[in-house]
């Protein structure tokens, strides 16, 4: 890897907080005897065979697949699957009481998890399906007027950019799309990309934190100091950061982030969160 190249990484991982989550809060709710196993790792040991063989034994694919398509999909691993099967028995058990309630507790119990994960207030997490739905939940509620406009580079996933274009281009709000270097030299350099596009019209900034693209990750916590600094919202696409590395929400300082947990998180399919800043709920 190219000395500056490294440089950058560096520099920018610094600014996000890029640690590895840790063992309790990857298998949280493993069982006694995983939990057991993976207590026995320390920062130090993660990165050991044995570590990774017990993270390999809870993970199960049919004959003679290896899998690499977390991007998209993660697999559940054991405990995740077990839960996830009981609690559909519980349902099949009392369909009427489970599909439309029944699960308050529970339901709380994980929003106050996800916000100690993302160092946040539970009043600022909400439980969705997937960060499209979140995109989507961001961009129609915004009272955006003609000729306003919402930035979004040109890295942004389809999915984040559809719902600006369904919800507000239609009303005379313009995207600017300005675009990324492929290989930055710093964080100041792809700050500098969003800096050059705002104008006294802008409004938004819709980004990504980790793009799908060539795996760059933005610097959200300079590029949010720079945008309030002008009364500008941040909103961001963190599908592809949640579970890569630590992520804490209050110190990058965005107004919106959303996330599929079914990818990097391993939750089950259709899980998903959505974080809105206390002061820019609206």
């Amino acid at each position: 890897m190219p000395q500056d190249r490294r440089k950058f990484l560096k520099s920018i991982g610094s600014g996000t907080a890029m640690v590895f989550a840790t063992s309790s809060q990857l298998w949280g709710n493993a069982n006694t005897s995983l939990s057991s196993k993976l207590s026995a790792f320390d920062k130090t040991t993660l990165a050991t065979e044995a570590f990774w063989e017990t993270v390999q034994s809870q993970f199960r694919f049919t004959e003679r697949l290896t899998y690499f398509n977390n991007g998209s999909l993660g697999a559940c691993p054991t405990p995740i699957r077990e839960a996830t099967n009981a609690f559909r028995d519980i349902l099949d058990d009392f369909p009427s009481k489970y599909m439309w309630g029944g699960w308050d507790e529970e339901k709380e119990s994980v929003r106050e998890k996800v916000a100690r994960l993302f160092s946040v207030s539970p009043e600022e997490i909400a439980l969705i399906h997937n960060t499209t739905e979140g995109m989507n939940l961001i961009a129609r509620s915004m009272d955006l007027q003609e000729g306003d406009e919402v930035i979004l580079a040109d890295h942004e996933h389809t999915s984040a950019v559809a719902p600006w274009t369904v919800w507000q281009a239609s009303k005379g709000v313009q995207l600017v799309r300005p675009t990324l270097p492929l290989l930055p030299k710093s964080v100041e350099e792809v700050v500098a990309v969003y800096r050059k596009a705002i104008t006294p019209q802008t409004k938004v900034l819709s980004l990504c934190h980790l793009v799908n693209t060539n795996g760059m990750l933005i610097p959200i916590k300079e590029i949010s100091k720079m945008a309030h600094e002008k009364g500008i919202l941040v909103a961001v696409d963190g599908a592809q950061g949640a579970g890569m590395f630590d992520t804490n929400l209050r110190e990058i300082d965005c107004d919106f982030y959303t996330v599929s947990a079914h990818k990097w998180l391993f939750s089950p399919k259709g899980v998903g969160i959505f974080y809105a800043k206390q002061t820019s709920q609206f």
